[in-house]
């Protein structure tokens, strides 16, 4: 038992938890209490009628088995105090890991958004402004259609181009924020319309 204690403590690297556990758990301090006392009694029942040297000899094995439970005693306090700081250690790798692998998503977000996001958000931003532009000029030919008309003048008239709205009630799955900016440009008819606005 006390090689292994050895081994395991006097290493140069911390050991893990489930070492720890096991090597605790290893050590049996009842029994070496029982074998402390059983020594002592066995002293007692000596100073009757033993020996000197049978008592000599149950002093030595009272000393050996109070050694071997002091030891025991020594070690699980260190095994306890190493425990605290592999516990430690592991709260801090986790938290490291969780760090880096935190950071190693923030670098490839902004690559993202450096590339392919930057791109569709230019994309994005030009077809709004386009798009306004194309809102406008739907809104002057109507208005233009109107004033000839109300003027008793007969022009010869395709129909009125559409605006944006029934391709907008036809696709419902743009993101939320992206219809409330396309709603503005079609009813606004926002010339310069930016998509973070």
């Amino acid at each position: 038992m006390l090689k292994r204690i050895k081994k395991l403590l006097l290493t140069g690297h911390l050991p893990t938890i489930e070492q720890i556990d096991q090597t605790t758990a290893s050590i049996d301090v009842p029994s070496l209490e029982a074998a402390l006392a059983a020594a002592q009694e066995k002293r007692a029942a000596l100073l009757l009628d033993g020996t000197t040297d049978q008592i000599l000899a149950a002093e030595r094995e009272i000393d050996e088995a109070r050694i071997a439970l002091e030891r025991a005693q020594v070690a699980l306090a260190e095994l306890d105090r190493r425990r605290s700081e592999a516990e430690i250690r592991d709260r801090e790798d986790a938290f490291l890991a969780r760090r880096d692998a935190c950071e190693a998503r923030r670098v490839a977000l902004i690559e993202r958004l450096n590339g392919e996001v930057a791109k569709a958000a230019q994309a994005v931003e030009e077809a709004f402004e386009e798009m306004a532009a194309v809102e406008a000029e739907i809104t002057e030919i109507s208005q233009a259609v109107s004033k000839e008309v109300l003027e008793g003048n007969r022009i010869e008239t395709a129909t009125i181009p559409e605006t944006f709205q029934t391709w907008l009630s036809e696709n419902e799955d743009y993101p939320g924020w992206m219809r409330s900016h396309i709603e503005r440009v079609i009813h606004h008819n926002r010339r310069h319309l930016r998509f973070w606005e």
